[in-house]
């Protein structure tokens, strides 16, 4: 069965993807090298989950889908099981079957964004994006079933849709965001109204007397959709961190995600000062210190090493 799965996967995956590369312009020889390299990772992603002790949450989600709540919205982990549950119950598909057939989106996300890097003038940006789109750990992450792989998949379809500027499309990405990761839409929903207070701004003219109509109705809808959509999202969707943002207590919200993993290999501790905490959140683990007894610890040290020169070459420019 699996085997079957794979194989249709690979030729009906890449039928579709080179129609839709062709169809948004993506480059030939760069839609077959991701190609092979999301399909590789797909792999790579069920090896671990089967047959290592390291693995993602995805598997969780497939044993226990039947905890799937009909009575609640579909948001957050109630949606994985919602998809887990369906695809398992009335298509018989097992664990690998259904992560083998989310490379489907996986692949026409990538193409969304190799299409926005094409339209970059210079070559060297273009190689940046390309190196970014192979880290191991977004590759990795993002190649099963879950949160991650969902949010990566919404976020390629809203900057699309933004580059191309098809609003209602926009609109529709970011209920899929709010689908998935009800505070990633949060943050979202922020930057909406500091860019409409910015077009706010900008197109009302008092000296000159110029007002662009169109464009101020819209900043103000969408500032007070931003506003009413944010209000219930904290109140019902983020637990105490909304509850905390609605009553302005700001201190106890940063506090709280302070305490967030800092007792792991990999968390901040809780002492540590702002500066450090900025550069330790972005590149930790650096290559001094000590993380090698382990190979995902080497790539995550390699994949921050290009991130720091990254980071350089962007300042200097």
């Amino acid at each position: 069965m699996f085997f079957f799965i794979s194989i249709s996967t690979l030729i009906i995956g890449y039928i579709s993807s080179y129609n839709l590369s062709k169809k948004i312009h993506v480059d030939l020889k760069v839609f077959n090298v991701f190609f092979i390299i999301k399909f590789l990772y797909v792999l790579i992603f069920i090896y671990f989950n089967i047959f290592s002790s390291f693995g993602t949450d995805s598997k969780s989600f497939y044993i226990n889908s039947n905890n799937y709540s009909f009575s609640t919205l579909p948001v957050g982990d109630n949606l994985i099981y919602g998809i887990n549950l369906f695809l398992s119950k009335y298509f018989q598909l097992d664990f690998l079957s259904v992560n083998t057939i989310i490379f489907f989106p996986i692949i026409w996300s990538t193409i969304l964004l190799l299409s926005v890097i094409e339209k970059l003038e210079r070559n060297f940006e273009k190689l940046i994006f390309y190196f970014l789109l192979i880290l191991p750990s977004l590759n990795f992450w993002t190649s099963g079933l879950n949160k991650d792989m969902l949010t990566y998949c919404a976020l390629s379809f809203l900057i699309f849709n933004i580059i191309h500027k098809k609003n209602s499309l926009i609109f529709l990405s970011l209920f899929f965001i709010f689908l998935i990761r009800p505070f990633f839409l949060f943050f979202l929903l922020v930057s909406i109204i500091m860019v409409g207070i910015i077009y706010l701004l900008y197109n009302i003219n008092f000296y000159k007397k110029k007002f662009n109509l169109l464009i101020i109705t819209s900043s103000i809808f969408l500032i007070f959709f931003s506003i009413i959509i944010i209000y219930l999202i904290a109140g019902n969707l983020m637990g105490s961190f909304g509850r905390y943002f609605l009553s302005g207590d700001i201190f106890a919200i940063l506090e709280s995600l302070q305490r967030h993993y800092y007792n792991t290999p990999l968390g901040i501790p809780i002492e540590t000062n702002s500066i450090n905490r900025f550069f330790i959140y972005f590149f930790y683990p650096f290559p001094w210190t000590g993380l090698t007894n382990d190979l995902f610890y080497i790539v995550m040290i390699l994949e921050n090493v290009f991130l720091i020169f990254i980071s350089l070459i962007t300042f200097c420019n």
